[in-house]
Order: C-alpha cells, then sequence, then structure tokens
C-alpha cells in the first residue's frame, strides 16, 4: 500500500480483514512515495524502463479490397485498383508491455497515376494515428476507436512524384509516443509527439487502470 491514504487505521483494518492469507506492506512516510517517486522518474526518466500499454496503438491505412473480409461500404477506387479504406494497422497491443526506446513501422505507398489524381499531388498528405479500448480493432470506425494525432506532409518541391514510397514509425518515449514519417525517396522525416494515455476513455474498465481520480463505488 502507498499513498496518504494507505496511512489511514480504518483502512488498513479493512484490507487485513478482507485478504487476509495476504501480507500487507505499508511503506515509511506513504504520503510522499507517489511525490518522492515522480521526483525520481523527473531527474532520471530511465529509472522506469518498461510500461503496459492501456490501449492499441496502430495506424490508419487502406489495402487492396478483398471481398471476403471486408466490409463494401469500405471500398472505394484510385488508379483503376479496388481498395478498402480505415483499416487499423496494429503496432501496440493492449496490455502489451513496452520499453523505452522502442519502435514498430509499417511501410505505405501513395500513387498518382490516373488523370483526377494529378490535381492531388499538389495537397498535403496526412497519417492518422489511432488508439483503440479494443485488443484487435479491425476498422477506425469500430467502437473503442478514436484519432490520437496526425502528421500533416507537405509535397517536396511543391508536388508530389506519381510514386510516394515511406515508412510510419511509432516510437515509445517515456510518458510521450512519438510518431514518424519517414519519406524514403527524400529520407526525409516529419515527426510529433502525443500522450502516452489518451485524455479521454468511455470504457470505465480501462479507465479505472490509469486515472488515479476515478473511484468505482
Amino acid at each position: 500500500m502507498a499513498g496518504g491514504f494507505s496511512e489511514a487505521d480504518t483502512l488498513q483494518h479493512a484490507i487485513k480483514k478482507q485478504f487476509q492469507s495476504l501480507e500487507l506492506f505499508i511503506p515509511l512516510d506513504g504520503s510522499l512515495s507517489v511525490l518522492k517517486g515522480a521526483v525520481i522518474y523527473g531527474h532520471n526518466p530511465e529509472v522506469v524502463s518498461s510500461r503496459v500499454c492501456n490501449y492499441t496503438y496502430g495506424v490508419a491505412i487502406a489495402m487492396h479490397f478483398n471481398p471476403s473480409i471486408h466490409d463494401p461500404r469500405k471500398k472505394f477506387y484510385r488508379d483503376g485498383i479496388v481498395w478498402c479504406n480505415d483499416l487499423f494497422d496494429i503496432l501496440f497491443e493492449i496490455d502489451e508491455e513496452v520499453y523505452i526506446g522502442q519502435t514498430k513501422s509499417i511501410n505505405v505507398t501513395t500513387t498518382f497515376f490516373s488523370d483526377e489524381l494529378q490535381i492531388l499531388r499538389y495537397d498535403p498528405l496526412q497519417n492518422q494515428f489511432m488508439v483503440s479500448t479494443k485488443k484487435d480493432p479491425f476498422y477506425t470506425s469500430d467502437e473503442g476507436c478514436m484519432e490520437h494525432g496526425s502528421i500533416i506532409l507537405s509535397p517536396p518541391n511543391g508536388m508530389w512524384p506519381k510514386i510516394v514510397n515511406g515508412k510510419i514509425l511509432l516510437k515509445i518515449a517515456g510518458t510521450e509516443l512519438v510518431g514518424t514519417y519517414l519519406n524514403e525517396d527524400t529520407l526525409e522525416e516529419t515527426s510529433a509527439r502525443f500522450e502516452f494515455l489518451p485524455s479521454i476513455t468511455k470504457n470505465p474498465e480501462r479507465k479505472r487502470l490509469f486515472d488515479p481520480f476515478y473511484l468505482d463505488i
């Protein structure tokens, strides 16, 4: 037990009565233990080398449409190919233990071959980073999914080439996530930082795991 509340005799008695088979440890100066931990972490973030994902993290992508597994309502056409939109490509799963500096990535390609797409070569591209309260979301529109952040990419030299090869990376950086897009043709990188824990969730079971102000009464 830790924290100032753990020093209360009434609470200690109730915990001992409820869990008689367990040995109870109450540190000295329990009211300062959380504060001391925060100060230590502030001076040396590497003291916490790993953490557990409270969410599933990934990227919104499109893939070639497969009628056996994809929703027809997600179907669209681009450059003469049938695609499926709003797919959730998972990088880190809920309850997965992750380590500071750990990075996962996916390769992505965007094409501008057809005549009607030529005007879009002058427009920015967007990469969406997603979170979900589910372990294995399939679509970004599934229940429990939300956009966590995005990267806006400007076309190099004012216009995208007809084939754009890139890599999207997501890195665990302490209390933050770093999302990066690497243009594999120009080697230019564009990055953005996001909180490791989203500020809101509609799932009280997950919220209880990280929100110190949430009381399940």
